[in-house]
């Protein structure tokens, strides 16, 4: 009883409220609802008439033969588009020749193209010698498809080129590019040559001699179905050119342009073979082969849908395209065929049906008659709305302001709506007295995490997820030396401002406060809310951190008070982030390897003199997102607890040092030359290489601990299995 009389006391004594003048909320709902209900019902009996079906139905038919055509024009004009340019690409001079490096004469002819044509998915020439040359446009390619073929967003066309080199190497290159040509990246694989037996399709294309149509296959590296057109190429001794068309893209366009979600939309010839379906994973599961295999023929039987085995008996007996309306298993359909006017393969028709309830349910247009009963209906429900709005949805936008307003954690305005309806004011009195408890206990949490807690919409529940974070750890240096003998209020005020500065810098640059840990910080980018580029976020924060925390104590020292120097460490991985504790009392945290890492390179500042260091996956990430990142490499290191070792760089702030950037940027690369030469046991050179660097940066301490290492190392060298490492045996 005790307990939950504090808790109550806590968020503030029960106001008193009214109780005369006010309705129910239930029975407000219930005698409006009532009323329009009975009204609309009236209204739907006079309005259930047929008067708009063949009005509904007529405007299908004509949509569905707007379809169609639509389908058979596209499919048209890519068909054409590969007989007309097939022979064409069989003349260029330039194909006759096999790629002998990693680009070919006949690209700019073969991109211009692809270019310029629709529906052409990949353009491809193969030699005798097992080299080949192959243009794969992406515009429209699906999510499944990229991902095979590895391809990095805005990648809109590969180039691949497969050449051999005069040591019998072959190469095979991969080029990504973007809509203007620019290569978004490339890879270059090799191995040694060999003589493979073309497929049996090249083949049948050579023995024909000319433009070859072939039966649909699967298309190498994506293994996608496809339609091919093939030539010879005039004077290419072996050579073959050929443009394929994606049937997966196709039946993707189907899917997308079928009149209603239960439509069936395929392609097929007059035995009833499939060329394309809206159905896409069922035909491709059905299609199921290795890779330039032909694919396996799938008829309307084999789609395992009702609906298509029962309009297969249609389809072999109908030549028209008029729809004709079928009853099939006891649901009435909208069936249309129609002729392609050029073939696929074979004999090709378009098959389009669509169930009439799916037509006409949803669209029995309202008559006349219906127009004036909804005029009337509006007209006598008006004062009864105007009413009902009143009495709810004026008190209920102030609630849901106020409620917005504590939301964004703006606690300081009271929630004073009252209402008439008894239900709304106690949702107003819970509020205020919810209000008034969050802004009492809002203190003792971190207003910025609890705020992004609720933004990501994570509950406090036990548990967390997996991701990739960025931890700092601060700590101020002597701290325990600068307490002593001090006032500790003076302390507490002193500490008090020192985190309000390096606090705020923090947070502006997207970084969550975790903890407080006496006078350390524990912070964290990309948690809980989703930050990409929290790595480099994290290192601009450390930069701006370094400048306030600096500001701050210069002010100090002119005031005769002491500084409060302050050493970082920053360190990117994976974490496990969420609510840590137990049921009734829960910290958002981040736990894991990553985090002690990050602890551990704070900690490691004072062996080597530093104020940041910052782990090596930090570093790569933040400087290939933000070029003007300055990292200086410091040791590799073994901390402690750690299994492996770690390369740990030091973020410079150039607004404090005495050199230019461009100074800075020579210094740096001349520094990673010393490491290097320190590394490769190099004595003698690494010493001189340290020592003129001491001299450019004479605060260095880092250049001079390498200096003792040196001196120690030519006394007595490395056992043959140093790998340079420095292995800490403290925290």
């Amino acid at each position: 009883m005790t307990h939950h009389s504090q808790r109550r006391g806590a968020l503030g004594p029960k106001p008193s409220k009214p109780t005369h003048g006010r309705f129910s909320l239930r029975v407000t709902i219930l005698t409006m609802m009532v009323s329009i209900l009975a009204i609309l019902a009236t209204v739907l009996l006079l309005l259930g008439q047929q008067a708009g079906r063949e009005v509904v139905l007529t405007g299908a038919r004509d949509h569905m033969a707007t379809v169609e055509t639509l389908v058979a024009e596209r499919l048209t004009a890519s068909i054409g588009q590969m007989e007309a340019q097939v022979p064409l690409l069989a003349t260029l001079p330039a194909l006759r020749d096999p790629p002998r490096s990693s680009t070919h004469p006949a690209e700019p002819q073969l991109r211009g193209l692809m270019d310029g044509s629709r529906g052409i998915h990949h353009l491809f020439v193969l030699y005798p010698d097992g080299t080949f040359l192959r243009l794969i446009d992406l515009k429209d390619a699906t999510t499944g498809e990229r991902a095979t073929l590895s391809a990095p967003p805005h990648t809109d066309r590969i180039t691949q080129i497969r050449f051999q080199d005069r040591d019998g190497f072959q190469w095979t290159q991969w080029r990504y590019e973007d809509a203007k040509g620019a290569i978004i990246d490339a890879l270059l694989e090799s191995g040694p040559a060999g003589q493979t037996s073309p497929p049996e399709w090249v083949r049948t294309v050579l023995d024909a001699g000319t433009i070859t149509e072939l039966p649909p296959r699967r298309t190498h590296p994506s293994g996608q179905p496809v339609l091919t057109m093939a030539a010879p190429v005039d004077g290419g001794d072996g050579a073959v050119v050929g443009i394929d068309i994606t049937l997966s893209r196709l039946s993707t366009f189907l899917a997308a342009h079928r009149p209603t979600m239960d439509s069936r939309l395929v392609v097929l010839n007059k035995r009833g073979y499939i060329t394309a379906s809206q159905d896409l994973d069922t035909l491709n599961r059905l299609r199921e082969g290795p890779s330039e295999a032909s694919l396996p023929l799938v008829r309307l039987v084999d789609m395992g849908d009702p609906v298509l085995d029962a309009l297969r008996f249609h389809f072999l007996e109908t030549d028209g395209a008029d729809v004709v309306d079928l009853d099939l298993n006891g649901r009435e359909w909208m069936v249309r065929l129609m002729p392609l006017t050029h073939s696929l393969h074979e004999d090709s028709w378009i098959l389009l049906a669509t169930p009439i309830d799916e037509v006409v349910g949803p669209l029995i247009a309202i008559t006349r008659m219906g127009a004036w009963y909804s005029v009337a209906v509006v007209l006598s429900t008006v004062p009864l709305v105007l009413l009902a709005s009143t009495l709810i949805s004026s008190p209920l936008r102030r609630l849901t302001r106020s409620a917005e307003t504590i939301r964004a954690f703006d606690l300081a305005t009271p929630v004073a709506t009252r209402s008439q309806i008894s239900e709304v004011d106690d949702l107003a009195t819970t509020m205020e007295a919810m209000r008034a408890g969050v802004e009492t206990f809002a203190r003792y949490v971190p207003r910025t995490l609890v705020e992004r807690v609720i933004a990501s919409g994570q509950g406090a529940e036990q548990g967390g997820d997996r991701r990739e974070a960025t931890l700092l750890f601060t700590d101020v240096q002597g701290f325990t030396t600068l307490a002593d003998g001090r006032d500790p209020e003076r302390t507490m005020a002193d500490a008090s401002a020192y985190f309000e500065v390096l606090g705020q810098v923090i947070q502006d640059h997207g970084g969550v406060i975790d903890k407080f840990i006496g006078d350390a910080i524990m912070a964290m980018w990309n948690a809980p809310e989703t930050n990409p580029d929290h790595a480099r976020d994290a290192c601009r924060g450390l930069l701006a951190a370094l400048r306030a925390v600096g500001r701050w104590n210069l002010d100090r020292i002119r005031r005769g008070e002491p500084p409060f120097p302050t050493r970082y460490g920053l360190h990117s991985g994976p974490v496990l982030v969420g609510n840590l504790g137990t049921h009734d009392r829960l910290n958002y945290t981040a736990v894991g390897a990553t985090v002690n890492t990050a602890a551990r390179l704070e900690g490691l500042n004072k062996v080597y003199g530093t104020t940041t260091l910052v782990g090596d996956t930090t570093r790569r990430v933040a400087e290939a997102a933000d070029g003007s990142l300055l990292f200086r490499a410091v040791d590799r290191v073994v901390p402690m607890g750690a299994r492996g070792a770690l390369e740990v760089h030091d973020l410079i702030d150039p607004t404090w040092e005495a050199m230019g950037i461009d100074q800075l940027r020579a210094y740096i690369g001349d520094w990673d030359r010393a490491i290097a030469l320190y590394r490769a046991r190099d004595w003698t050179g690494a010493d001189a290489a340290f020592k003129e660097l001491s001299y450019r940066r004479p605060r260095d301490s880092v250049a001079g601990l390498y200096l003792v290492r040196i001196a120690a190392w030519k006394a007595a060298p490395p056992p043959t299995d140093w790998d340079a490492a420095f292995h800490a045996e403290s925290k």
